[in-house]
């Protein structure tokens, strides 16, 4: 399965299937990218997956935990790339107003 599959686990809500696939990419779930630039925190904020975002930073945190040569700065960098149009996974989630995305 490519980030393609997981790219639609997060849009589609299959909250399971992200679960179980999410091993299979280690510390790479960072780089996941569609067409647009958009990370998998942009995808979870654009389509109101809190579950699937909080696990996906859980799941990054964790394995930070586990290397010893990774920083919370990777995480913060991820939460805040920027998408092609300029903006980040909390630019999305507050221009929906799903203000509790990111409390």
């Amino acid at each position: 399965m490519g980030s393609l599959f997981l790219q639609d686990c997060v849009v589609e809500g299959k909250f399971s299937d992200l679960v179980r696939t999410l091993p299979q990419y280690q510390d790479r779930i960072s780089l996941i990218r569609d067409s647009q630039n958009n990370t998998l925190v942009h995808l979870s904020c654009t389509n109101d997956r809190e579950e699937i975002l909080d696990h996906l930073l859980k799941y990054v945190i964790a394995i930070q935990e586990k290397s010893s040569g990774c920083s919370d700065t990777e995480l913060i960098n991820w939460v805040n790339e920027i998408n092609n149009d300029g903006y980040t996974g909390l630019h999305l989630a507050v221009s929906k107003g799903s203000y509790v995305m990111y409390i």
